[in-house]
């Protein structure tokens, strides 16, 4: 039997005489960064803007705002959530926040929901959101008028009722006074046909009865102030020899109603 001694000599030409390694050290301190995981258990929605009840004004940018919140309060960053109405179908956008100028005219519910990763679903309603232009509602205020027949002047005043509709526009309504004239009550009635230009300028008519003996229109004019929310309207017109009509209406809104 051979023993084989290998010295410290031959091992190192044995070294030599192999092919070449890399030798890659590990490193031990490095650690793995872990991935956060959000916790969507028990997550709530809420609609921040609009609020239930709250006026929406037709046609012009409005902000639209939820917030999505743990269990514990706090916000979570999640931006596909869906916005509908019960009024208008077409109405869809997403997200946390937004500008939007396209809800349709009418009384709404709106709902934002969301499907969360873990498989929940969650919801929140606002009900009663009126969208409507700026300019409607109804008016209320008073009006004079002055009826010249053959150079003989009368005039009155009265009240008057107008309503812009929820488009604002068309401004509609009446107003009356009644005079006394040789011992006889006359009234003069006026129903308005007016139209809005949507900036604030009326044009259109209004159609006169004067004693019940006369019936015309007239030609009518004035502006729409939606800041302070007051109308002013005009109209006169001589629609035949010796009878010249003129009158004017001053009017606050006093309501949002405007016929929905």
């Amino acid at each position: 039997m051979y023993k084989v001694i290998f010295t410290l000599s031959a091992a190192l030409g044995l070294l030599a005489c192999s092919p070449k390694y890399n030798v890659i050290g590990l490193d031990t301190d490095t650690e793995e960064e872990e991935e956060e995981v959000i916790d969507y258990s028990n997550a709530s929605l809420r609609i921040v803007k609009p609020t239930s009840g709250s006026f929406v004004p037709y046609n012009e940018l409005s902000n639209f705002e939820a917030e999505l919140l743990d269990k514990d309060g706090n916000p979570l960053e999640f931006e596909n959530i869906t916005w509908t109405s019960s009024v208008d179908n077409a109405w869809d956008p997403t997200g946390l926040t937004f500008e939007d100028d396209t809800l349709d005219v009418g009384l709404h519910d709106i709902t934002a929901q969301v499907s969360l990763p873990n498989g929940d679903r969650v919801a929140y309603s606002v009900g009663g959101v009126l969208v409507q232009s700026a300019y409607a509602g109804t008016y209320v205020g008073t009006f004079s008028a002055n009826v010249d027949y053959n150079d003989f002047p009368i005039g009155c005043a009265g009240s008057a009722v107008l309503v812009i509709d929820p488009y604002g526009e068309v401004l509609t309504g009446a107003s009356d006074c009644r005079v006394s004239f040789n011992g006889y009550d006359l009234d003069l009635n006026f129903l308005f046909d007016v139209e809005h230009d949507g900036d604030g300028a009326l044009s259109g008519s209004v159609a006169a009865d004067i004693f019940g003996w006369f019936q015309f229109d007239l030609d009518a004019a004035g502006s729409i102030n939606k800041d302070d929310e007051v109308l002013d309207v005009s109209f006169e017109g001589s629609p035949f020899g010796g009878l010249a009509v003129d009158g004017s209406v001053t009017a606050d809104r006093i309501s949002l109603d405007a016929g929905l």
